[in-house]
Parts: structure tokens; C-alpha cells; sequence
């Protein structure tokens, strides 16, 4: 089994700042969405639409349960995502892995989602 993909219902009011993010800050590009009853955006990574973004007025109360952490993307050119987040000015936090070579990076998107990018190399420069 592998995941097929994630679906997030943002209020009408962060659906277009959610796309952005999706496509501007982590990469990946809008394309081909079935007709469907509410608006939003199939995002696709190569040739797969792994982020669903929908727009939804429903949102689950505080005193729910909610148990999913973040998302998690394998990324790559760690340099050229870095640039890409200081030139936006979102807040981020990196994670390095010295006996792995490997770097994390933790943000949020325009929902409250969090979001690991994880990268198979380390940053050179810091």
C-alpha cells in the first residue's frame, strides 16, 4: 500500500493562499480536476495530484480529537527550497541529521497544517 493522497478543506477565505503555497513555496502544480460540487484544485507532484485543496465552510471543533501530526514530502535541492522560504518570509525550522545526512524542514501552510520537507543531503552553508 502507498498513499494515493491528502486532502485538505480550507474555508473559502484560504483556498487561493493554500494553492499558492502548495504550488509556489513547495512546488508543485495545479492541474486536471474531475467536476466536482465545491470548488478547489487537484496539486500534482510529476504526474500524480497528491495534495486534493477544497474548499469547505466545515471545520472540526477544537474539543475534537485530532490526531495527524503533519505531512510529510520527500524533497530535493535543499538550497533552492531554502531560497524559496527566505524570499517568501514564512517561518520555518531546520533540522539537521549529521549521521544521516539528511535535513528536515517544518513549517505550516496557510490552514494550519504542518509540513515536513525532508531532503537527503545537508545544508553546506550553515
Amino acid at each position: 500500500m502507498k498513499l494515493h493522497h491528502i486532502n485538505i478543506a480550507a474555508a473559502p477565505s484560504m483556498l487561493e493562499a493554500t494553492k499558492i503555497f502548495y504550488c509556489d513555496i513547495l512546488g508543485l502544480r495545479d492541474g486536471p480536476r474531475p467536476n466536482l460540487n465545491t470548488p478547489g484544485y487537484w496539486l500534482y507532484s510529476q504526474s500524480d495530484p497528491i495534495v486534493h485543496l477544497s474548499e469547505s465552510v466545515k471545520r472540526r471543533s477544537s474539543a475534537q480529537n485530532n490526531y495527524l501530526d503533519h505531512i510529510a514530502f520527500a524533497d530535493n535541492n535543499l538550497k533552492e527550497r531554502l531560497q524559496i522560504l527566505d524570499k517568501s518570509g514564512l517561518d520555518y525550522t531546520l533540522k539537521k541529521f549529521m549521521t544521516k545526512e539528511m535535513t528536515q524542514i517544518f513549517l505550516y501552510d496557510p490552514c494550519g497544517t504542518r509540513i515536513e520537507l525532508n531532503f537527503s543531503e545537508l545544508p553546506s552553508d550553515i
